[in-house]
């Protein structure tokens, strides 16, 4: 199976290319696909690894079975190439892609054959899904409350040029002048980024399908941190039944990717940048309400969320 990288040169992209060449994935071929800018060679180089950076306006998108968007602006402008060839187009971003299937209303026999355009879901909702689902089947849920911290990195090398740009300017006395966001970044907190109104709505749709035989309310809020990568999650579940702290840790700790921190406090910054597994930390029942739990879950969702789960796909298209 071959694969081609659309937006190889990206923050995800170099992140993907990285990951399955370093798990020894097996793919016959990754190919990178991305537009060089001036600055930028045709060569990429990945963890001592060396890519020939290949131009999508002349690339045979035939020669693949799935494609991987990186990229919004690639995935916008080649999507229907893609699509004419008959093949499978994996969209890890933002942007909209016509008739493109959730990943998450698709069961794993699925895959094999499959044909079309299919979306990533949230990273968020990527990093609650396996919590979500694990309680939801042990006590059932009636309702999820999400206030999500989004770092940067959720649009990219931009945010994350934007970011460092400013904080540079603003400690030299310099003034700034956004970009990508609506406003100063920088030593702020922006309740809408670039389209991040949109965070908080993808996150209550996407949610809900995660719940085969539940259909609990789903509320969310977003906001935009000056933190370069990952993403945090504070979470309130009003459950169906009586779970306490301890059983809630036992039900969670049966999960490979998750890590429960019920002592020492864990950071994005310090204690989880690169590492591949999501931190659960503040879990406690209400006071009041003994039914309902709350807990904060962060990571860096490129490299503990989104990567993991990019390879998982790839490897139920590939029937392997």
């Amino acid at each position: 199976m071959a694969i081609a990288v659309l937006g190889a040169s990206s923050l995800l992209g170099k992140s993907l290319i990285e990951k399955l060449t370093a798990w020894k994935y097996p793919v016959e071929a990754i190919v990178a696909v991305d537009s060089a800018t001036d600055e930028q060679s045709s060569t990429l180089e990945i963890a001592d690894n060396k890519y020939d950076l290949l131009e999508p306006s002349e690339f045979d998108w035939g020669s693949v079975q799935a494609v991987i968007g990186c990229d919004d602006e690639l995935v916008d402008t080649y999507s229907d190439d893609i699509l004419n060839f008959g093949g499978v187009l994996v969209n890890a971003t933002a942007t909209d892609v016509i008739g493109a299937v959730s990943t998450l209303s698709m069961e794993d026999g699925e895959w094999v054959g499959a044909q079309g355009a299919y979306q990533l879901p949230n990273s968020v909702v990527i990093m609650l899904t396996h919590l979500l689902k694990r309680l939801a089947n042990e006590v059932g849920i009636e309702s999820v409350h999400v206030n999500a911290l989004m770092a940067v990195s959720e649009n990219g090398q931009d945010g994350v040029d934007e970011l460092a740009s400013q904080t540079a300017r603003l400690l030299n006395g310099l003034p700034v002048e956004p970009s990508i966001y609506s406003r100063q970044i920088a030593f702020n907190l922006l309740p809408q980024g670039k389209a991040q109104s949109s965070v908080a709505d993808d996150i209550e749709q996407q949610l809900k399908l995660i719940f085969s035989d539940q259909e609990p309310m789903v509320a969310a809020h977003s906001v935009t941190v000056p933190v370069f990568y990952g993403a945090m999650a504070q979470v309130t579940v009003s459950c169906q039944g009586n779970v306490s702290v301890a059983e809630c840790v036992d039900i969670w700790r049966e999960i490979d990717s998750v890590e429960i921190q019920l002592d020492e406090p864990v950071t994005l910054v310090t204690d989880l940048n690169q590492h591949p597994y999501v931190s659960v930390s503040q879990i406690r029942q209400s006071q009041n309400e003994p039914k309902q739990l709350k807990f904060c879950a962060q990571a860096d969702v490129i490299n503990a969320c989104v990567v993991p789960y990019l390879a998982k796909l790839i490897q139920r298209i590939g029937g392997m």
